[in-house]
């Protein structure tokens, strides 16, 4: 796949579909990477997407911690949906490792909430984003 060719928007649809994969698989850190290297750095090998990605991978418990801290006080983690969770972190990763306006970052977020999502999840990512970026 040429990636001179997506938009910025499938960048971060690929980022978002990667983490995905990986919390629904429940994946080790070796095999995010090994994931990783198979399915993007292999195939796509975008720098964006690359930074985006290791972000992700080297700083996963950073994230889980960030959102347990901002999700409602009668909730878990494991209560949000991997969907939401995959949003946040890939928009969480995008924001700490390139110079993207915070505002971007959230309205594409809500965009892919809006597309992926379930009803209204779009809600709760713009919500998270919000107080976390």
């Amino acid at each position: 796949m040429k990636t001179n060719n997506l938009s910025q928007w499938e960048k971060r649809v690929a980022v978002f579909k990667f983490v995905y994969s990986v919390l629904i698989s429940d994946l080790s850190k070796e095999e995010t990477i090994k994931k990783f290297e198979l399915e993007l750095k292999n195939t796509i090998n975008d720098e964006y997407i690359n930074t985006i990605t290791l972000y992700f991978i080297e700083n996963r418990s950073f994230l889980e911690q960030t959102l347990e801290k901002h999700i409602l006080k009668n909730w878990t983690i494991d209560r949000v949906d991997f969907i939401d969770k995959s949003i946040i972190y890939a928009s969480i990763s995008e924001f700490k490792s390139c110079n993207v306006n915070k505002g971007i970052i959230i309205d594409q977020a809500v965009i892919t909430a809006k597309k992926y999502g379930i009803e209204n999840s779009y809600k709760f990512v713009n919500y998270i984003l919000d107080k976390v970026l």
